[in-house]
């Protein structure tokens, strides 16, 4: 296992552990509620 080999690993940690992160906050923040009246809108508009 080279170097390169771990820092691409850890990178690819980071990205993960990053985004569920931010997944996390924009879910509690007001905007996350619009976000998803938003979503659950349209999927009842395609559904519909």
């Amino acid at each position: 296992m080279t170097h390169q080999f771990y820092a691409r690993i850890s990178a690819g940690c980071l990205a993960t552990i990053l985004l569920l992160i931010g997944i996390a906050y924009v879910k509690t923040s007001p905007l996350g509620d619009l976000i998803n009246d938003r979503l659950e809108a349209a999927r009842e508009r395609q559904d519909g």
